[in-house]
């Protein structure tokens, strides 16, 4: 039969580049032999409930790789109405879970929902939000740049990743998660760096 392609194109540059079974294979089967677990980014612009990330969720699962620790789902969506936001994202953040609930009944082998990957500090409503929709939350995770998309190799105090400012997120967190059905909630720097967009000539 023809290879299914069960992956989420996009285009760039006028190219096509879309994940198929192939490659998929190809790196759950290196994970795998190195005994690495990998956490999968689904972008917030990706609807959980479309045919290609129902395809990628269903053909990852009949492989029941060892090697699939969790599903993170967002990416910096923290644009105005920031709240409706949060709110859509942590309700489709829920469907993931029980779509993986579906595809996996035994939930020791269940891979996680992580996210919301955004900046800035720790969202109450997305916390509550997956909370509400029945989902259990991993571990929730954020972005921080330094320079952000600055020209400037000098970075501002305020802008370091400091243990207190990992304690002030971390003190947010459990704050967010007082209360709700979570046996626990990991924080994670989901991506931190000096410059964002790929960095910055003669800076990084």
């Amino acid at each position: 039969e023809p290879e299914p392609e069960p992956g989420v194109g996009m285009r760039k540059a006028g190219a096509a580049y879309c994940l198929n079974t192939s490659q998929w294979d190809a790196l759950l089967g290196f994970a795998e032999s190195a005994q690495a677990k990998l956490v999968v980014g689904l972008n917030f612009f990706m609807n959980i409930s479309s045919p290609q990330v129902r395809a990628l969720l269903e053909y990852t699962a009949r492989r029941n790789s060892s090697a699939l620790f969790g599903y993170e789902y967002g990416n910096e969506q923290i644009k105005a109405p920031q709240l409706s936001c949060m709110q859509r994202q942590a309700h489709q953040g829920a469907d993931l879970y029980h779509t993986l609930e579906q595809l996996y009944p035994d939930p020791a082998q269940r891979p996680r929902l992580i996210g919301p990957d955004n900046g800035g500090g720790v969202s109450e409503g997305y916390v509550k939000g997956v909370a509400a929709g029945g989902a259990e939350l991993f571990a929730y995770t954020f972005h921080q740049y330094s320079l952000s998309r600055g020209n400037s190799s000098s970075i501002p105090p305020s802008r370091l990743l400091t243990a207190k400012q990992c304690q002030g997120k971390a003190r947010g967190l459990a704050e967010a998660a007082k209360g709700l059905p979570f046996a626990t909630v990991e924080l994670w720097a989901g991506e931190a760096g000096g410059t964002g967009g790929g960095g910055t000539d003669g800076v990084t």
